[in-house]
């Protein structure tokens, strides 16, 4: 969600369009087939954890750099951090099915049923939840941010001023009445304070999606290790057993 909502809506707010994604788009793609790639080739079905954290923390590395964005960031300066999380991602989906899968086998043919339609539902509905809260998150920090620049331009303060006069001044020839330029200049100061704003709040929300995870990078790391020491127990206590049982029937 944050590359569909957060890098494209921050380049829409600056004015780009379409035909200036194809460079990024074609970035994203490309490490998203190498993250499939290297997913395939070093997963362990013993360990599956060790990927997950690494996409974890690709993720929160990528959104991290993403969060100091600025109104003159542009596709390729995203590059490096978008393609972090494309093969974050693809990295991630791998380990995470053959988790659920597994279980699911576990406990035989009705839960792997059962679980083809959750994961089914989980990922349609999780893409649309991330989008919307994201979307919601960023539209709330907009105004936040907005409310906070606007509260300091006074027209008596010689840099608005100047600032509105020199916006009205690009209207010269076309408009004679110094009101309507004036006007025209504290629009374009608006809209710039608007743009300004959007661009603080796309930075909170790269900012808020890196500590989502990170923390989730927390909590899959204490929870695999738990797993881990409890797999490794069972471990000690089987061959405990084993040798009891071999030196019994010696």
């Amino acid at each position: 969600s944050e590359q569909s909502v957060g890098a494209v809506g921050l380049f829409t707010t600056l004015g780009l369009t379409n035909d200036q994604f194809h460079g990024l788009f074609t970035v994203i793609l490309l490490a998203m087939a190498a993250g499939t790639v290297v997913s395939a080739v070093t997963i362990n079905p013993l360990f599956l954890g060790k990927q997950i954290l690494i996409a974890l923390m690709l993720i929160a590395v990528g959104a991290l750099i993403d969060s100091f964005s600025n109104n003159l960031t542009r596709p390729q300066d995203m590059y490096l951090s978008q393609a972090m999380q494309a093969f974050a991602g693809a990295m991630f989906l791998g380990p995470a099915l053959l988790i659920g899968l597994t279980r699911a086998l576990q406990q035989g043919p009705t839960h792997f049923v059962s679980f083809s339609a959750l994961y089914g539902m989980t990922q349609s509905l999780g893409g649309l939840l991330g989008s919307a809260l994201i979307g919601t998150f960023q539209t709330v920090q907009e105004k936040v941010h907005s409310h906070a620049i606007v509260e300091h331009l006074t027209m008596t303060d010689p840099q608005v001023a100047a600032r509105v006069a020199s916006g009205g001044a690009a209207y010269g020839r076309v408009l004679g009445d110094p009101v309507l330029r004036s006007a025209e200049g504290a629009a374009l100061l608006a809209q710039t304070a608007t743009r300004e704003a959007n661009v603080l709040a796309y930075n909170d929300v790269f900012l808020l999606v890196s500590l989502i995870a990170s923390g989730t990078f927390v909590w899959a790391a204490i929870h695999i290790s738990r797993i881990r020491r409890e797999n490794l127990a069972r471990a000690a206590a089987a061959e405990a057993q084993a040798r009891l049982a071999d030196g019994e029937s010696f």
